[in-house]
């Protein structure tokens, strides 16, 4: 048996509203509650992000050891900055160990992507690996075709940078488009 919270009268089983006074029962006035619950987040580790970390410092080591004076052929490089006034075109002297660095990086970028695909660990992170190594391939390219002389030094960059722009906008299609076979998670 229920009674008015306003003027104690005994309400009738399934009452929305008191007979007597009209004062809505508790039936009829639903709480409004507004409360964001955050999703549970995946701590995961990002195991082949190390290891990728890991490929970059030992392929940046192997440039070394390929190019035993590539210190000082940078310092030389930056020096005639001085006698220029500007910077310039580094030598193809610079160029080959940049090449090679840029070869590498651009294949263990692939690779990765690959590996992330294969195993499914942080798949979405696949494409812009991928699109990251096709890009340093890209500009090694447009680096060696620099100093065969087929590109000039004026228009490199530009290039660079158009190449840059496209594999970005590729990337993000390809982000998108494999959205539904590869899970809503960003990462």
């Amino acid at each position: 048996m229920a009674f008015c919270t306003r003027c104690g009268a005994e309400l009738p089983e399934g009452a929305l509203v008191c007979p007597k006074c009209g004062k809505p029962t508790q039936a009829t006035v639903q709480p409004t509650v507004v409360s964001y619950v955050r999703p549970p987040t995946r701590s995961e580790f990002d195991i082949l992000g190390a290891i990728s970390a890991g490929g970059v410092l030992i392929i940046l080591a192997l440039t070394w050891l390929v190019y035993p004076n590539l210190f000082n052929i940078v310092i030389d490089y930056l020096s005639s900055f001085g006698t220029y006034g500007r910077p310039v075109m580094p030598p193809y002297t610079l160029g080959q160990p940049i090449m090679f660095f840029l070869d590498a990086i651009g294949i263990w970028g692939i690779v990765i992507g690959g590996l992330r695909l294969a195993l499914m660990h942080f798949p979405r992170k696949a494409v812009g690996d991928i699109m990251t190594g096709v890009f340093w391939l890209t500009l090694s390219y447009l680096l060696s075709e620099f100093y065969r002389g087929h590109i000039q030094g004026t228009t490199l960059i530009p290039v660079a940078i158009i190449a840059l722009g496209v594999l970005v906008i590729i990337g993000m299609i390809l982000r998108v488009a494999t959205k539904p076979f590869l899970g809503p998670r960003a990462t």
